[in-house]
Formats: C-alpha cells, structure tokens, sequence
C-alpha cells in the first residue's frame, strides 16, 4: 500500500449531525406557516370575492380545509423522509416508509367526519399512492435510487398494459353476457 492511497471512509448519514429537536422544530414550524398561508390565502380570496360584490366578507375556517389536508400530508412526507434518511436507510427503503406513512395519513383523512374536503384529497392522494405502492412494494429495500426509479418505471409500464388490456377486454366480455 502506497503513502498516497486513499483510505475509503464511512458515509454518515444525511443529516446525521442535525439535532432532531432541530430538525423536528423545523418541520413543525414549517407545517404551522403552511396552515397560515393557507388560511390566509383562503380570507383573501374570499376577501376579494366580497369586494367585488360589495358584500361583506363571507369567510368561514372550512374554507381552508383542502389546503390544510396537503398541509397534513406534506407533514406526514417530511417526517417519514427525515426518519429514513437521517438512519441512513437505502433510497428504497425510505421511499417504501414513505409510502406506507403516507397510506396510514390519507386513510386518517378519509375516515374523518369534520368535513367532506379532506375526505376528497384523502381518496384523490389514496389511489395515487396505491398505485405507487404496487411497483415500491416489488423492489428490493437495498435498491439505490436509480435502480428505484428503474424498478418503479417497469411497475407502472406493467400497470398502465393491463389496464389498458382491461379496457380493451371489457366489451368482448360485456358481449358474453
């Protein structure tokens, strides 16, 4: 061995150096600005609608409620990306936490009875997600990232052709009777 060889070191984690009260102080003052921002946005918009109108400003707190169900979700991605990331998992296994975090919060906004908006982004996030999961559900947890992203495109390959064979199949079998 020479004087000049390098000696490979050990990656640390990202963010390994990071407090977690740091991190988490973050991530929640983050999400509460976001919920400001949306309130906000909500009053004037319908701040301007009154002043267009001439009426008197017709702002109730359910308006903001869409936005704060992305607020919700957004939440729950940074939580489950930092706790991944910060143990130094591979890019599968964060993204395979993530999804599965992500799948418990959209059924929390789906079996909610507070309002019918964050039902709504509960199932549009919902089915979204499922159909990520499948592929994710199929690649090694060791994957890198490309092959991650590699593995998800044949998922969804797959996923789009028998959906569209389904299609496609449905009048020949309708026809059957």
């Amino acid at each position: 061995m020479t004087a000049d060889a390098v000696i490979p070191q050990e990656r640390t984690p990202f963010l390994s150096n990071v407090p977690v009260w740091l991190i988490q102080a973050v991530i929640v003052a983050v999400t509460v600005a976001a919920l400001g921002i949306t309130y906000y946005l909500g009053y004037s918009e319908a701040a301007a609608e009154a002043l267009a109108d001439g009426e008197e400003i017709d702002f109730e707190l359910e308006d903001a409620y869409t936005g704060w169900s992305w607020v919700f979700l957004g939440f729950a991605l940074a939580q489950s990306l930092v706790f991944g990331v910060r143990r130094g998992w591979a890019f599968a296994s964060v993204i395979q936490i993530t999804l599965i975090v992500l799948l418990g919060a959209t059924f929390l906004l789906i079996a909610q009875d507070v309002d019918r908006d964050f039902y709504e982004v509960g199932i549009f996030v919902l089915v979204i997600l499922t159909i990520l999961q499948v592929p994710f559900g199929n690649i090694p947890s060791g994957a890198n990232w490309r092959n991650s992203l590699l593995g998800l495109a044949l998922g969804l390959v797959i996923i789009a052709a028998v959906v569209a064979f389904s299609i496609w199949l449905a009048p020949y079998l309708i026809e059957l009777g």
